[in-house]
């Protein structure tokens, strides 16, 4: 979250963070235009984004109003950054994922997949979907310290990494 708010705030604009609809066309949709920080990542932030509520959540952070930059169409899934949090690395690193744990984290995080009626379908198609999704996209770990001190290095080599792609 404080990845993607920071770079939202320098213009690389939001398209899904936490919870991300891929339709049977990889085109994303974003359901909510909120998004959870801590006081710290608000601070640095100098208060940019608009507090949705004074609720804080067990983690102590609040809710935040994003407004993701407006797209003539809906973007398709190209690129996928995984966050790892590190206690040893003291430096942000990017890597390929490898196909075994693309499918792991498509497997566990996808939460349901409905069809065009909100219906439930079955899992066969789930497998045909993570299946088109890992073929079309590639993948990223985006390993960084836990501590918040260096969390422009990693919003910057996160930029250079995208800029670049």
């Amino acid at each position: 979250s404080s990845i993607a708010a920071l770079m939202h705030d320098d213009h690389f604009g939001i398209i899904a963070e936490d919870l991300t609809i891929i339709d049977k066309h990889l085109k994303l949709h974003n359901p909510s235009n909120l998004i959870k920080l801590s006081s710290e990542v608000s601070d640095i932030m100098n208060n940019k984004l608009k507090k949705y509520s004074e609720y804080e959540d067990i983690r102590g952070r609040n809710f935040y109003e994003i407004y993701p930059k407006k797209h003539n169409d809906e973007p398709s899934l190209n690129r996928c950054y995984f966050l790892n949090w590190s206690e040893k690395n003291k430096n942000i690193s990017i890597s390929k994922m490898e196909n075994l744990d693309v499918f792991k984290n498509l497997l566990t995080f996808s939460y349901g997949t409905l069809d065009e009626m909100n219906l439930c379908v079955d899992f066969s198609y789930k497998m045909h979907m993570i299946n088109k999704i890992m073929k079309n996209s590639e993948f990223y770990f985006v390993t960084r310290p836990k501590n918040i001190d260096d969390i422009d290095n990693s919003v910057s080599r996160l930029k250079e990494h995208i800029i670049n792609f």
